[in-house]
């Protein structure tokens, strides 16, 4: 390959070409110039034919800076993804957010969930409101929350004192009964918490508004 020669020429009008000093150095450059064309990053140099090289600014590497994404497991969950370069800089992990309800600074909220690759769905954080007063319980373990298309519901007994379980079904029964039959209840509260789809939650209803109305039902004492 040759290099690029201390003094390139430039071609004078009505004059020989051999009397051009340093044209035979320049030419030979010139071709070799050309004939050694490269790509650089995101560049792609081709030949389609032996006297037309084209060069591709949008080749297949454009914009890709990332090899690859692997989900990291804790246990039997999958607890955040890992970032890895096409480039020397460093893989970067990114935890999944502890459910919170959204735009409430990592902080858990009410029955906030755990689900487990097993079905099983831990609820923390325990507190209903019912009547005008506020109720705290203890954890609960709710089994049965497959891969299908459920909601999650938390169902509140007016006892005194008033006693709650957690339960699951799929989507369109509950959501059905939730605007029908469980509604004409005085002595039971059900309220829907979670929309979960495969295993992960699709829907948080935990902060839906919840105004208080007066209406014309003619409500039952027990479902």
């Amino acid at each position: 390959m040759a290099t690029r020669p201390g003094t390139l020429c430039q071609l004078e009008k009505d004059k020989l070409i051999s009397l051009q000093e340093g044209f035979a150095d320049t030419f030979n450059w010139a071709v070799q110039s050309i004939a050694n064309l490269k790509g650089g990053e995101n560049c792609e140099v081709s030949w389609p034919t032996d006297d037309t090289p084209t060069i591709d600014c949008t080749s297949q590497e454009t914009g890709k800076a990332v090899y690859d994404v692997l989900s990291a497991v804790d246990g039997n969950d999958i607890s955040g993804l890992t970032i890895q370069y096409v480039d020397d800089r460093e893989e970067k992990f990114i935890p999944f957010p502890a459910l919170s309800g959204g735009g409430r600074g990592g902080l858990p909220g009410p029955f906030e969930v755990t689900l487990s690759s097993g079905g099983a769905a831990t609820f923390t954080n325990c507190v209903l409101r019912i009547a005008r007063a506020y109720f705290f319980f203890q954890d609960q373990i709710l089994l049965g929350v497959d891969g299908t298309d459920q909601i999650i519901y938390v169902r509140a007994e007016h006892t005194d004192p008033p006693t709650i379980s957690v339960g699951c079904g799929d989507y369109a029964t509950v959501s059905y009964n939730l605007g029908n039959s469980w509604s004409n209840c005085l002595s039971t509260t059900i309220t829907p918490l979670y929309r979960t789809l495969s295993g992960q939650v699709k829907c948080d209803y935990r902060y839906m508004m919840n105004i208080q109305a007066y209406d014309a039902r003619n409500y039952s004492n027990s479902i």
